[in-house]
């Protein structure tokens, strides 16, 4: 239950204030209002490489996809053996110049 919500115990009237309640059985137990519960993560269960570039495709390469962006882009990429490629700021044919040329060497 959140802070400043409101119960009703068997007919009784709606209780509220700033604190944190549960109920056990037919009593009310009042908690402090912080009460850090832990958090249940997932095992992982496997380990992903994440390679991510801010190209500037149009700012600073005018969209091309022949200047030697897309070639350093797609190096960097196979040399690091990533599974997971993010990209921003980049223009949507070095975006499918860079799919393509991963498709075809990786």
């Amino acid at each position: 239950m959140v802070a400043g919500s409101s119960i009703v115990l068997a007919g009784a009237e709606p209780t509220s204030g700033t604190v944190l309640a549960g109920l056990t059985g037919a009593s009310l137990t009042v908690l402090p209002e912080r009460v850090l519960l832990p958090e249940l993560e997932p095992e992982p269960t496997e380990t992903v490489m994440a390679w991510h570039r801010n190209l500037a495709g149009g700012t600073l390469h005018g969209g091309s996809v022949t200047d030697g962006l897309v070639d350093a882009a797609v190096s960097s990429v196979l040399a690091s053996g990533a599974d997971l490629v993010s990209l921003n700021e980049v223009c949507e044919q070095q975006v499918e110049a860079v799919g393509a040329r991963l498709r075809e060497g990786g």
